[in-house]
C-alpha cells in the first residue's frame, strides 16, 4: 500500500477463512493464498466433488456458510454485469533451487 497510490485501500481486500458472498464486487481487488483453496479449507469445504454430475448434491458446509470460493468465483464469472480478472502470482516458486525430484522430472534445457 506504501508503494503504490493508484487503488484506494478501500478497494483491497484480503480472503479470510469467514469470506462468504455470492460474487465478488465491482471495483475491489481481492487477494488470497492458494493454501487457502486447498481441500481442507473452510473456503471450500462443503464443494461438489469431482464427478462434474449436475446432480450431485454439494455437502453441507461445516460452518454452514451459503457459499464456497468456488461458487463465488463461479457466480462472478456468470454475471453478465461482472467481469472477473484473476490473476495467479507463483512468481516465488522461481526463486528457489529445484528439488531432486523436480530435476528429474524435466530434462535440462
Amino acid at each position: 500500500m506504501e508503494a503504490g497510490d493508484r487503488i484506494a485501500h478501500s478497494r483491497l481486500a484480503v480472503i479470510e477463512n469467514t469470506f462468504n458472498q455470492e460474487k465478488f464486487e465491482p471495483g475491489k481487488v481481492y487477494f488470497l493464498n492458494a493454501q487457502k483453496l486447498s481441500k481442507n479449507s473452510l473456503l471450500v469445504k462443503g464443494a461438489a466433488d469431482d464427478s462434474q454430475d449436475p446432480l450431485v448434491e454439494r455437502a453441507a458446509s461445516p460452518d454452514l456458510r451459503a457459499f464456497t470460493m468456488w461458487d463465488t468465483i463461479r457466480n462472478t464469472i456468470e454475471d453478465d454485469h461482472l467481469t472477473l480478472y484473476l490473476i495467479l502470482d507463483e512468481a516465488h516458486r522461481g526463486m528457489k533451487a529445484p528439488s531432486s525430484r523436480e530435476r528429474t522430472k524435466s530434462p535440462p534445457s
